[in-house]
């Protein structure tokens, strides 16, 4: 990427991050902007974070597509591994 669509993009970030915190009557300086434009997510609680790191779980979009392979290798008869119970379970 050239340095001149990197900047580009870093100022539209920077504006968007300033006006998402505008319509909640919050203020930012250019440096909190610059900040939030180059992090995507600032917060690492457990809620934000990722469940793999924090529970020592699957995340979501791994749980269905376990369940869509299980659901595929049943609708079309084909052998799956016996040990399909233990494609994880979300703690969500």
């Amino acid at each position: 990427m050239k340095r001149a669509q990197r900047r580009h993009h870093y100022k539209r970030l920077k504006l968007l991050r300033k006006k998402k915190w505008a319509h909640w009557n919050w203020h930012m300086s250019d440096e909190h902007a610059g900040f939030y434009a180059s992090t995507a997510c600032v917060c690492s609680c457990w809620m934000c974070g990722n469940p793999r790191r924090k529970f020592k779980a699957i995340t979501r979009q791994e749980y269905f597509a376990n369940i869509r392979f299980v659901e595929e290798c049943l609708e079309s008869e084909v052998y799956f591994p016996s040990s399909y119970k233990q494609l994880g379970r979300p703690k969500w």
